[in-house]
Order: structure tokens, then sequence, then C-alpha cells
């Protein structure tokens, strides 16, 4: 039964590391073709009065780019988690950092939308903002989880 359980998680572990490098090749391919297809898509979703201006157009770019770089990154530290986790060392320094480094880039996400926000509200861009404020309060505290957990291991593979 335990092997089931094993063999489940590896193969989860896979199918979400192909989804993670999907998502990766295709936030390249984003940036890529972003200065390009912007004015297009933002005039297909009926908001081109606002954007309009030259000064908006830019003023888009440079929050998206580092937007997309950080989410790029976020998906990075998840493919190392779930490397490790397809691996069978779920409790180990790389995850914790990885957890940290996630609270981090989502922080400059939340932190980046803030500022398109302040510049050209939008509801949706409310909810950006607090939903990777959530994501990052989480990866937080489940770092630090995954630091007691490890020195909870540590202090275990001591005493046997």
């Amino acid at each position: 039964m335990k092997n089931a359980k094993v063999l489940k998680s590896k193969v989860l572990s896979q199918i979400l590391e192909i989804f993670i490098i999907i998502a990766m090749v295709s936030a390249v391919v984003i940036m890529i073709l972003l200065p390009f297809t912007l004015k297009d898509v933002i005039h297909y979703m009926g908001r081109g009065e606002i954007y309009d201006k030259q000064g908006n157009y830019i003023f888009l770019i440079v929050c998206l780019y580092p937007a997309i770089i950080s989410g790029t990154m976020i998906l990075e530290q998840l493919r190392k988690i779930f490397r490790k986790v397809k691996h069978g060392t779920p409790f180990c320094n790389t995850v914790s950092k990885g957890l940290n480094h996630i609270c981090m880039y989502s922080s400059a996400i939340a932190a980046i939308t803030l500022i398109k926000f302040i510049v050209i509200p939008g509801i949706i861009t409310f909810f950006i903002i607090a939903a990777f404020l959530v994501a990052a309060l989480s990866a937080f505290v489940l770092a630090e989880v995954f630091e007691r957990a490890i020195e909870i291991k540590n202090e275990n593979d001591l005493t046997i």
C-alpha cells in the first residue's frame, strides 16, 4: 500500500513538473511576443481607451516584464520542490529555501501589481494583488513549517 502511495506521488510530481516546464516555456514566448501583441490584446479586451497613450503602454511593458520573470522564477522553485518530492526527500533545505524564494517573488509580483493598480486601477488588478499576497504569506508559513520539520528530522536522524 505504501509503495502505491509513493508511486502516485512520484507520478503526480512528474506530471506537475511537465506542466511547470510547459508554463515556463510559455512565459518565455509571452515575453518575446509581448511588445508586439500587448496593444492588440488590450484592444481585444475592450480597454484600449485607457492604454492608447504611449506612456501607459511603456508603463505596462515595464510592469509586465519583471512580473513575468518573477512568475517564471516561482515556477522554477516549484519545479525544484517537486523534484525533491519525487526523489523522496521533501524535508531538506532546498525545499525550505525554495518556499522562501516563492514568498519573495510573490511579494515582488504583488508590489509591481500594486504600482500598476495605483496608476491604472482595475478590479482584476486588485484581486491579483490579493492572490499574490496570500501566496507570499502561505509560502512564508510553509517555509517556517518545513524548517521546523527539517530540525525535527535532523534530531531524529541523530538519535537513531
